[in-house]
């Protein structure tokens, strides 16, 4: 795996979370915003996979508009 860059402040991206569990970026959009399209759209493992991954990786939304 390749070494990620480690910032004072950097926060971890929906496409590093997209890229350690192996599905898109819009995968991993869709299912951490839990926008009513992903809903059965997605194997509950996959889910769980995605979801797990953004917590380890300390991924928190952006709420700013």
């Amino acid at each position: 795996m390749a070494q990620e860059k480690k910032h004072r402040y950097a926060r971890p991206t929906m496409r590093a979370i997209a890229e350690r569990a192996g599905v898109s970026r819009a995968t991993v959009s869709l299912i951490l915003n839990g926008r009513p399209e992903a809903v059965g759209r997605f194997k509950p493992e996959t889910v769980a996979r995605v979801r797990a991954i953004a917590d380890q990786m300390g991924y928190h939304a952006n709420i700013m508009p």
